[in-house]
């Protein structure tokens, strides 16, 4: 009991600390850095503390409002609480300061006060006294202290930012795709508070923490150093990054794969050029980083808004903040700057809403472990419904079936089509081909529970993006793997489907293969962890070469398999010589492979390329539309004018 009283009482009681003025030295290095803003703006509040380390103080600035400011540090509101804005600070989690802002970001800090913004910026843990997961949740636990006080300092707690350059932009964007934080049961009560955010903006980002994927995303490094991430991991040695332990941390701080289309809208900038790195902060900083975090952004959904300096002439670290206030201010507040006074069109308010549709039966297992269920959204309807399984992508390591495309699922609804969405067990859990099977065992539980579910067992369609494109077309080509006299009628169902959609799959997961058809030496990560290899003697294995036989989609084609719909979001460019796995791995040439065997046995198999539409998104109507339209057809369904249904899971938001 004393426990809790002390807990809620270092809240509180911390919220109330007077404003501190800063040492003289301190002032004069920010004065000269903000001289074009004028003064530094000293905080309403400075140095409060928001737990228990001598680094979790953060400064909170109140912005300009109807209220009233009493001694006690608390601000009794007369009008709409405030949004805020949380500036993070960067230093590759090793230095920086809370008053960098005035640094860096004084004409933001000036802004948002300005326009009716409060502002917070914080301290946290170094990597020499925390590991870097807690230093994430050091900054959740920062976010969840200012909606505890949301009361007393005038927060509206639903209007949250974050924004942050380097280590500040990675802790902002871990704050907006990770799950809620929030324990409700809690005995502190500022950790029953939610940690998720409204909008962020990053400044020469990271798109992982998961160090082993860099070389795949920037290219190697140019030093040819490796850096030591276990230390980062809080791990006692480098044997453990690939541990249970160490695959788990590994994937908490994997922000691109964290990504799901519940997610906050992202603002990215990058400063640095595309060429290849030459340095260590190129190499860190590299644009495809920030291009990487806008491909998954734009794959699941979430609204993502990138700039380039290379891209854009004139474009810098300082005149970047007015875009970038715009994208902050837009979704924080709708007044707060004059070109967005006017309420959004309804079209787009109806594509914000249709970006998070919530399933009509979430989490639907059909096996023990955690990542053995499925999401369904039915459609109501009179008669059994056809059904299109969505299967995600995440090369078998990553990824959720939360990021489905909204549009997609909304436009097959339109038809009277339900949508599923399925996980399975990745590769840190089991290599091939446990996630093929989970598949499959998937699709025969909503065979076997089709009734319940007034699903159409005769009409199902898969699809997905990357590695669950290839799960997709393994279950098109593959034998049928139902067991007719098995005792378990769940495994009596058959794993046969009326069609795929495949975008940017890979129609051959043989390692041997894929190097001689890209001309390359290289092994695509994912690949290496599928078949729990470890250097290049396994590729002559004979264990594992009927492995890599068996995985590809290519060496199951027959003459009596349904059509597949091949897209291939990746420019049909050549490669150069020894290209990386980043660079091959979603590369058209896998769709020419599997085209020329499909002509050869006289299957359909449509091919899109990127150039055979006017986008260049892939989750563009246009694209969408097409995709969808053509599994409407193979249902058997005319995909003319919409027919208006009402979709079980659109009539519950």
């Amino acid at each position: 009991m004393l426990f809790i009283l002390c807990l809620c009482g270092f809240s509180l009681c911390a919220a109330r600390a007077p404003a501190k003025s800063r040492p003289n030295r301190q002032e004069k290095t920010t004065k000269s850095a903000t001289s074009s803003v004028g003064q530094i703006v000293k905080p309403t509040f400075a140095d409060v503390k928001y737990g228990p380390h001598k680094r979790n103080v953060l400064d909170f600035w109140q912005a300009k409002s109807d209220t009233t400011l009493r001694s006690s540090a608390s601000l009794r509101s007369t009008s709409k609480p405030t949004p805020i804005a949380v500036y993070i600070h960067g230093g590759g989690f090793r230095r920086g300061d809370k008053n960098w802002i005035h640094r860096w970001y004084a004409d933001v800090l000036d802004a948002c006060l300005k326009n009716g913004v409060s502002v917070a910026a914080i301290h946290y843990r170094f990597l020499d006294s925390a590991a870097l997961p807690d230093i994430f949740r050091d900054c959740a636990r920062a976010v969840q202290f200012l909606r505890f006080n949301s009361a007393r300092w005038n927060i509206d707690k639903a209007r949250v930012a974050a924004f942050g350059a380097s280590a500040g932009a990675g802790a902002s964007m871990w704050l907006a795709f990770h799950d809620d934080i929030a324990d409700h049961d809690n005995a502190d009560p500022v950790l029953r508070e939610s940690s998720r955010l409204t909008v962020i903006a990053g400044n020469n980002c990271q798109s992982t923490y998961d160090r082993q994927q860099w070389d795949e995303i920037v290219g190697k490094s140019p030093s040819g150093e490796r850096t030591e991430s276990w230390k980062s991991y809080g791990l006692k040695g480098p044997d453990e990054v690939d541990s249970q332990k160490g695959r788990k941390i590994r994937a908490d701080v994997d922000l691109r794969n964290l990504i799901t289309p519940d997610d906050a809208p992202v603002f990215l900038y990058c400063k640095y050029g595309k060429g290849e790195p030459t340095n260590h902060a190129q190499y860190i900083h590299h644009p495809r980083h920030s291009i990487a975090i806008k491909s998954k952004c734009d794959e699941v959904g979430v609204e993502a808004q990138m700039l380039l300096k290379a891209d854009t002439p004139g474009l810098n670290s300082v005149t970047m903040h007015k875009p970038m206030l715009k994208f902050l201010f837009r979704h924080l507040k709708e007044t707060s700057i004059p070109a967005q006074r006017n309420r959004q069109p309804e079209s787009r308010q109806r594509t914000q809403r249709e970006q998070r549709p919530r399933p009509t039966h979430p989490d639907e297992k059909y096996g023990e472990h955690e990542k053995q269920a499925f999401d369904l959204y039915l459609v109501d309807s009179d008669k059994p419904t056809p059904l299109f399984i969505w299967i995600h992508g995440g090369g078998f390591r990553g990824g959720d079936k939360r990021g489905v495309n909204a549009a997609m699922v909304q436009r097959f609804a339109q038809h009277g089509v339900s949508f599923a969405s399925m996980n399975y067990r990745l590769t840190d859990v089991g290599p091939y081909p446990m996630q093929m099977l989970d598949a499959a065992r998937g699709l025969q539980t909503i065979r076997h529970r089709a009734k319940r579910y007034n699903i159409d067992p005769s009409r199902i369609a898969c699809g997905g993006s990357s590695a669950g494109a290839g799960i997709s077309m393994w279950l098109l080509y593959h034998d049928d793997l139902a067991e007719p006299r098995s005792d378990d009628p769940v495994a009596r169902q058959s794993t046969r489907i009326i069609c795929a959609v495949s975008i940017g799959g890979q129609t051959s997961y043989d390692p041997r293969v894929i190097k001689k058809l890209f001309n390359t030496n290289q092994v695509h990560e994912a690949l290496i962890a599928l078949y729990r290899m470890k250097d290049d003697k396994d590729l002559d294995r004979p264990e594992l070469t009927r492995l890599f036989e068996d995985a590809s989609i290519i060496n199951h084609a027959t003459r009596d398999d349904p059509p597949l719909y091949l897209y291939y979001p990746q420019a049909n460019e050549p490669l150069p010589p020894n290209s990386t796995g980043r660079q091959h791995i979603h590369h058209p040439k896998f769709g020419f492979l599997l085209k020329k065997e499909t002509d050869k046995l006289g299957l359909e198999a449509v091919l899109k390329l990127r150039e055979d539409f006017k986008s260049d998104n892939r989750n563009s109507p246009e694209i969408v539309r097409d995709q969808v339209d053509w599994v409407l057809k193979h249902f058997g369904i005319e995909a003319g004018p919409i027919l208006r249904r009402t979709a079980k899971w659109e009539a519950s938001r």
